[in-house]
């Protein structure tokens, strides 16, 4: 990770979302796993992920938000969502 800016956490899978301002992506990570890679990567010009600066997990709706500095997209994507998929909200 390079500068971190945001942290949501899925408790029923363990996981924790992570808005990464200065590599272009979100990443997710299992809670205790910090040095390995992440488990999934958003990132691509279908997924409008740029520059993320804030993530948050909605446990009810089973959506993952993510906001860009990059482009200004407020992003809701599935929380298993990974690589350049489209947004779903």
């Amino acid at each position: 990770m390079d500068w971190p800016t945001a942290l949501s956490f899925d408790p029923q899978r363990n996981e924790l979302f992570v808005a990464n301002d200065a590599e272009t992506h979100s990443g997710v990570r299992r809670l205790g796993q910090w040095r390995v890679a992440p488990l999934r990567v958003l990132k691509g010009p279908k997924s409008l992920v740029s520059n993320p600066t804030g993530v948050y997990f909605d446990q009810k709706n089973e959506e993952l938000w993510v906001a860009n500095f990059g482009n200004h997209h407020l992003n809701g994507l599935q929380p298993t969502a990974s690589g350049d998929t489209p947004r779903s909200a």
